[in-house]
C-alpha cells in the first residue's frame, strides 16, 4: 500500500512543483513547492496534508529559550511547528551548548521527500537528518549533511531528501554559532492512511438531531427538517423530481429554515443588471431531492463575446461561535494537537455558511475534513456530493469587464455522472454606464492572506484580485520586489499604508505611556531619522507623498490629538520640505 501511494506521489506533484513560489520570508523560488504533502502539520499551512499527529521530543533540552507556550513554564510551547519564526523571546528555542537535537515520531510509516528550517539567529548553521523505524534501535540512517560555511548567511533552508527515503522517526541535529537558535521545522513527503495508521482528522463537532430529522447543512440548526416534511416536499416535485439536483435563488448565505424550495422557484430564471465595469454577486442554493446521495460538477456558461466573467464559488459550513469562556495556554494548546474544547468553553451558537471558495482553492483533502461540516460536498468542488435531501449554498459572482451594453443569456449547469442535466437560466442586462474609480483612499482591514510557509505565485495574484475587487486602493507596506504590494499596485490607484518608525513606539503611544515633552534629545533625533528614512524609501520605489501615509498607532481622539500633532511636527522639522516632493 504505501508503494503505490508514493508512485502516485510522485506523478501527481511533477505539475504543481513548476509553479514559482514565495517562502514566508519574502524569497520567491523558481524551483517550486517541495514535493509531497505537509507530514510536520505547522500551523498556517492549507493545502494537502497528511495529519500524521506527528509528535517532537528534545534530545537535548533547549533553556535559552525553553519549548515553553509563551511565557508558561509549565506547558510544553511545540514552537518547532507553530508557523512562526523570526520573532520575539516567545518564537524560537534556544541551546547554549550545541548541537540541539531534536527527535520527531510522526506515528506511521513515511516517505521523506523535503525538510525546510527557519532559523534567523545564531548563523552560519551546520545540520544533519537521519531516519528509522525504530527510535531505540534503529538503525539510524543519514540522509542529509550540510557542512559548516562561514560565508554562509542563509536563515531558511531546503533540505531534499534522496529517493526512496523511508522511516517513521526523523532525528535533527542543527548547531549554530554560539547560542544555538531555532525557529521552524518543516516536512514533506507522504505516509501511510489505513486501518492501522488512520489520520488524526478531529473533524468539527455536528450537533445530533432527534430521530427522524435530517440537516439541509451539516450543523446549521435552522436548516433541520422531520423526514415527513421531505416526504410531503418531494411529492409536490412533479417533474422535477428527476433532476439530479435543484437549483434555487436566496437572498442570503445563511438559511433560516429548511431548504426546501417551492416548485415554483425550481430553476427559475434569474436576472441581473451591471454596469461595463463592475462585480455583482448573488447567493444561490443546490438541493438533492432524492433519497440517495448526489453527485453532479457544476458549471456557469458566460455568453462569448460580451465581456462577462461568470464564476460560481461553494459555501463551506464552520462554527460560528468563539468558545464560550477564554482559554487558558494549556487549553489553546491542547486545541491545536488534538482539537478537543474543555466541555464549560464548547461555544454554543450555531454554524455559519463562510468561507466561499472557488474551484480549486479550496483546503487541502485533509483540512477540509478538519474544518467544515461540509466538507464532503466541497472536497471535489466544483464537483459537488449531497447527502439525501442536503443542500449547499452557492455563490454566483458576474464581472463585467469593459461589457458590451444588451441583455445576455447564459447558464447555470449541474451534471450528474449518468448525465442528466439541471439548468438555470441567466439573464445579464449590461446598461451603458461605467462606473468612475473614485480617487480616494479606501483600506480593507483584512488586506490579503496568508499560508505558512509559502504561497504560490497563482494565490498572490488570486489575493490580490480579489482585495482589488473589494474596491479597496490601499495596501500595507512599500511595495517592495515581489511583495504582494509591488503586485497590488500593478492593478491600479493604490496608496502604500505603513506603521510609524521606530516600531517600539506604537505600544507606548496606544497605552498611553508616553509624553513628546518626555522624549530625550536622544529619542527626538531617532524619531527625525526614521522619518527621514521613510521618506527616502518611498522616493526609491518612486512614490510621490500622494501615494503613501503612515499611522501612528490609532485615531485622534480628544486625548490624543494634540500628542500626535508634536509628534507629526517632530517628525517633519529636521526634513527639508523638498524631501515631501
Amino acid at each position: 500500500m504505501m508503494r503505490k501511494t508514493c508512485s502516485i506521489l510522485v506523478l501527481a506533484m511533477s505539475a504543481i512543483s513548476a509553479q514559482p513560489i514565495q517562502w514566508s520570508h519574502g524569497a520567491w523560488d523558481q524551483d517550486g513547492a517541495p514535493a509531497g504533502k505537509l507530514l510536520s502539520e505547522n500551523n498556517g499551512y492549507w493545502g494537502d496534508s497528511v495529519l500524521t499527529g506527528v509528535e517532537y521530543r528534545y534530545l537535548s533540552e533547549p533553556t535559552n529559550p525553553p519549548d515553553i507556550l509563551r511565557g508558561d513554564s509549565n506547558t510544553f510551547g511545540r514552537r518547532l511547528l507553530d508557523g512562526r519564526f523570526g520573532g520575539d523571546w516567545h518564537v524560537p528555542v534556544g541551546q547554549n551548548n550545541g548541537p540541539l537535537l531534536v527527535l520527531f515520531d510522526f506515528k506511521r510509516p513515511c516517505l521523506f521527500t523535503e525538510v525546510n528550517l527557519y532559523a534567523f539567529r545564531s548563523g552560519p548553521h551546520h545540520f544533519t537528518l537521519e531516519v528509522a523505524d525504530d527510535p531505540d534501535n534503529g538503525p539510524w540512517r543519514r540522509v542529509y549533511a550540510k557542512p559548516l560555511d562561514e560565508k554562509d548567511s542563509s536563515v531558511f533552508y531546503r533540505a531534499k531528501m534522496p529517493a526512496d527515503c523511508r522511516g517513521r522517526y526523523l532525528k535533527l541535529s542543527f548547531k549554530g554559532k554560539g547560542i544555538t537558535w531555532l525557529d521552524e521545522v518543516i516536512v514533506w513527503g507522504d505516509g501511510e492512511v489505513s486501518d492501522d495508521y488512520p489520520e488524526q482528522i478531529r473533524p468539527v463537532h455536528v450537533p445530533d438531531l432527534a430521530e427522524g430529522q435530517r440537516y439541509s447543512l451539516p450543523g446549521i440548526l435552522s436548516s433541520a427538517y422531520s423526514l415527513d416534511d421531505f416526504a410531503a416536499w418531494q411529492k409536490n416535485l412533479g417533474v422535477h423530481q428527476a433532476l439530479p439536483v435543484l437549483w434555487a435563488a436566496s437572498a442570503t448565505s445563511q438559511p433560516t429554515a429548511p431548504v426546501l424550495p417551492a416548485v415554483e422557484a425550481i430553476n427559475a430564471p434569474l436576472a441581473m443588471t451591471l454596469a461595463q465595469n463592475e462585480t455583482e454577486s448573488c447567493y444561490l442554493t443546490l438541493t438533492n431531492p432524492a433519497n440517495h446521495a448526489a453527485r453532479v460538477t457544476l458549471s456557469a456558461d458566460a455568453p462569448s463575446g460580451a465581456g462577462l466573467l461568470l464564476a460560481l464559488l461553494g459555501g463551506g459550513v464552520l462554527p460560528a461561535d468563539r468558545p464560550k469562556r477564554p482559554l487558558t495556554n494549556e487549553e489553546q494548546l491542547r486545541l491545536f494537537i488534538t482539537g478537543d474544547l474543555p466541555p464549560d468553553a464548547e461555544p454554543e451558537g450555531d454554524m455559519q455558511v463562510l468561507p466561499f471558495f472557488e474551484p480549486g482553492q479550496q483546503l487541502g483533502r485533509s483540512l477540509i475534513k478538519r474544518y467544515l461540516a461540509n466538507a464532503e460536498a466541497l472536497i471535489d468542488f466544483p464537483a459537488v456530493v449531497l447527502p439525501p435531501g442536503g443542500s449547499l449554498v452557492v455563490m454566483l459572482r458576474v464581472t463585467s469587464a469593459e461589457a458590451v451594453p444588451g441583455t445576455y443569456m447564459a447558464q447555470l449547469r449541474a451534471v450528474a455522472d449518468d448525465g442528466r442535466l439541471s439548468v438555470m437560466p441567466l439573464e445579464l442586462s449590461v446598461v451603458s454606464l461605467k462606473l468612475p474609480m473614485p480617487d480616494i483612499w479606501l483600506r480593507a482591514w483584512g488586506v490579503g492572506t496568508n499560508q505558512f510557509p509559502f504561497e504560490s505565485l497563482e494565490r498572490v495574484q488570486k489575493d490580490v484580485e480579489t482585495v482589488r475587487k473589494l474596491g479597496a486602493t490601499v495596501w500595507n507596506g512599500f511595495p517592495k520586489p515581489g511583495s504582494k504590494a509591488e503586485f497590488f499596485a500593478k492593478t491600479g490607484l493604490c496608496q502604500h499604508y505603513l506603521m510609524m518608525r521606530p516600531s517600539k513606539y506604537i505600544d507606548l503611544g496606544y497605552c498611553g505611556k508616553i509624553k513628546v515633552e518626555d522624549l530625550s534629545d536622544k529619542e527626538r533625533m531617532e524619531i527625525a531619522e526614521e522619518s527621514r528614512r521613510m521618506v527616502a524609501e518611498a522616493k526609491g520605489f518612486g512614490l510621490s507623498h500622494e501615494q503613501w501615509f503612515v499611522e501612528l498607532w490609532d485615531d485622534p481622539v480628544r486625548t490624543t490629538h494634540g500628542f500626535m500633532a508634536s509628534w507629526l511636527a517632530l517628525s517633519r522639522v529636521p526634513i527639508p520640505p523638498s524631501a515631501f516632493l
